[in-house]
Order: structure tokens, then sequence, then C-alpha cells
């Protein structure tokens, strides 16, 4: 944290400093010690991965990938794309070379201690620049079309998916859910 922008929070941050979570697996006997990638990959990929380890078939209606092929990480990434979004507004798209964010309504979120600046729409070559610093969408506007375009699909795909039902949450867990940058006024 305290990487991109000097934000020491977690949301409304559409960068790796805050959405890279170690996925760390251990298994005796059945995983290799040490294997480690930073291919990408996303929560809707935990439970593929642990059914596929045991044996159990992943159902048809999840969303993710096994990242494992036999207990191993594969050469080639299980997914080539990886989403993110903050408020159902802010939205980004990783590939293993690439992040892209994308802010249409050019919000500056609300964080502690002040306002969190997004650009409109963002670019970095993370093959060149793994902390996020050097936004090239100006300069690579065919990568930064290209992303875009997979992040309107992925929004049109999952527009009107329904979540879990809705639940009553008391004025305290709202104020901590809010005080964390969970919750945005």
């Amino acid at each position: 944290l305290h990487q991109h922008n000097a934000y020491f929070f977690h949301s409304p941050s559409m960068y790796s400093s805050s959405l890279a979570v170690p996925l760390v697996l251990s298994w005796p006997g059945v995983l290799p010690e040490g294997e480690a990638t930073d291919h990408p990959a996303s929560l809707v990929d935990v439970a593929p991965t642990v059914l596929s380890l045991l044996g159990l078939p992943v159902p048809s209606f999840f969303q993710g990938h096994a990242l494992l092929e036999g207990g191993r990480v594969p050469r080639e990434a299980a997914r080539r794309l990886a989403f993110s979004e903050t408020s159902g507004r802010i939205f980004g798209a990783r590939t293993p070379e690439w992040r892209l964010v994308y802010n249409p309504e050019k919000l500056h979120p609300e964080a502690p201690g002040g306002p969190y600046p997004i650009g409109e729409l963002e670019l970095y070559d993370l093959r060149i620049d793994p902390s996020e610093q050097r936004d090239v969408a100006t300069e690579r506007r065919d990568v930064a079309e290209r992303l875009t375009a997979d992040v309107l699909a992925w929004r049109a795909r999952h527009a009107g998916a329904s979540g879990p039902a809705s639940q009553q949450v008391d004025a305290a867990t709202r104020e901590e859910l809010r005080s964390l940058g969970y919750i945005v006024p």
C-alpha cells in the first residue's frame, strides 16, 4: 500500500498495489513446493481451482477457471484477462502485460484523506512499469481501446446478474464499512 497516489487504504484503488492478493496453496505430497506465478487471476478462480485439485467437478455456472493443471502452474495463464471494479462505476482489466483503468464518469472517489484521483482512462505496461507509475494510454491507444472494449463486453455480460440477497445492515456496521472505504457516500 501507499505505492500509488500515496494511498494507504485499499478501496477505491484500481491498481495492483491494492488489487493483488496473494493466493498460497499448500498440499504436501500433491503440490510442488516453491512454484510461483504472476498470471492474472480472479477470486472467482479460487473455488474451481480447489475443486479441480480435489478431483471434483466444477459446476458449469461457475465463472472462474482452475488455475493449475495437474497440480502445477501452467506455462500459459488459465485466464488471459482479469476484471475489477469499484462501486460498480470504475473498472479495470489486467492481462499479463497490461493494466487498464477505465473511469467513464471521471470520478474521484472520497477516501480517507480526501478525494482519490483516478484518470478517465489509464494504461500501464506491466513489463516495464510493474508499479504502474507511467500512464501510456495516449501512446498505446490500440491497447487501451481493445481493453476498454473487453471491459464493456464484460459489463454487458454481467449486467443484471443477480447477486446475493439484500440484507439490512445496522448503523454501526454501515459506519465501519464506510470508514474502511467499502461504502462510498
